[in-house]
Order: structure tokens, then C-alpha cells, then sequence
């Protein structure tokens, strides 16, 4: 349940943006995108909990390319508009590889998953886990490229639900449901800031 909420608080106006687009229209997608993040604010403010700054961030994007979308001529710019959201995406998680703690770090302090101590080891291993998602939205930012400037606006589309919601999922699976057995291999790999030098 946890990883459901984590999901709708950070990604779900993309997703939304997203699917209501394919199905119903540009406009429609805006206005349940934007729908969508006024009540998750609302009810943040309700439970008295703090904003996440990526549910922040990504409102501003889809408001941002709503508003690019709906002041184009033409399609075009819809085809790349995905390879660009996930390079937007892709350099937050980057940007906060020079805090003190990373992303993926915070959230899952946030969530009460982990300690809010710091250590060596732990601020390693959630870097790395925020460089894999660093380099995941990079590439799929690449493949959508390629597929909006090899395919029609509808095969990219289906391309990108298919590949994108399914290759997201995935990440999500293996970085959090496996998240225990990646922190043992890299004490047995000794990658780990405690280990090296033993």
C-alpha cells in the first residue's frame, strides 16, 4: 500500500496526464492532471503533512507542458514531449545526488521505511539506487526519442504505455521489493563505505 501511495503522491498527475490524453484529449488530460493535484494538496493540507517536492515538481511540469501543448500548432512537439518530461525527471533525481541526501533517500524516510539517522552506508546505497533511476529516465528519454522520430504520434503512444508504464513498475519492483538483497550484495561485493579496505 505504501508503494501504491508513493507512486499516485509522485508520478500519479503524470500518469494521469498521460492516459486521459490517450483516451479523451488534451484538455481533458490538463483538467484531470490539474483536478488531480488540487486534491492531493487538499488532502495533504487535511492530514497536516508536509508537500513532497517531487509531487511539487511534477505539477509544475504538467502544467508547463499542458500549457506548451495547448499553445501549439501542430503535434509535433507532443511526439517528443515524453522524451523530454523523462530528461526533466531524470535530472531532478540527478540534482539531488549533491544534497545531503538523495531523493530516493528522503522519500523513503518519508515514508518511515528507514531511519532517519544518517550513516556512510546508507547514504551510498540510496545514491545508487538514485543513480539507477538517474540513468533509467535518461534512457527511456533516448528510446522515446528514437520511436517519435522513427513512428506515427499513435504507434508512440502505444509505445510509450506499454513500455513506459511497464519499464517503470519494474524499476520500482526491483529497487524497493528487492531492496534488501542489493544492500547484502554490495556488503559482499564490500562496495560499501564500511566494508572497503577489509
Amino acid at each position: 500500500m505504501k508503494i501504491i501511495n508513493w507512486v499516485l503522491e509522485n508520478f500519479g498527475s503524470i500518469i494521469l496526464f498521460q492516459f486521459t490524453h490517450h483516451f479523451y484529449g488534451l484538455k481533458p488530460a490538463i483538467a484531470a492532471a490539474l483536478v488531480f493535484s488540487v486534491v492531493q494538496i487538499v488532502v495533504l493540507k487535511l492530514k497536516k503533512r508536509p508537500f513532497n517536492p517531487f509531487m511539487i515538481f511534477s505539477f509544475v511540469l504538467i502544467c508547463g507542458f499542458g500549457l506548451v501543448d495547448l499553445l501549439s500548432a501542430n503535434a509535433e512537439f507532443f511526439k517528443y514531449e515524453s522524451g523530454i518530461l523523462s530528461l526533466f525527471i531524470g535530472a531532478y533525481f540527478g540534482i539531488s545526488l549533491f544534497r545531503p541526501k538523495s531523493l530516493v533517500e528522503e522519500v523513503a524516510e518519508q515514508q518511515g521505511r528507514v531511519s532517519t539517522e544518517s550513516s556512510p552506508d546508507k547514504t551510498f546505497f540510496f545514491r545508487l539506487i538514485t543513480l539507477f533511476w538517474l540513468l533509467y529516465f535518461v534512457a527511456k528519454a533516448l528510446i522515446y526519442f528514437w520511436i517519435a522520430s522513427t513512428s506515427s504520434i499513435t504507434e508512440s503512444l502505444i509505445f510509450r504505455t506499454l513500455f513506459g508504464t511497464g519499464s517503470f513498475y519494474i524499476l520500482l519492483a526491483i529497487t524497493i521489493g528487492f531492496s534488501q538483497q542489493i544492500w547484502n550484495l554490495l556488503l559482499k561485493l564490500k562496495w560499501m563505505p564500511s566494508t572497503r579496505g577489509e
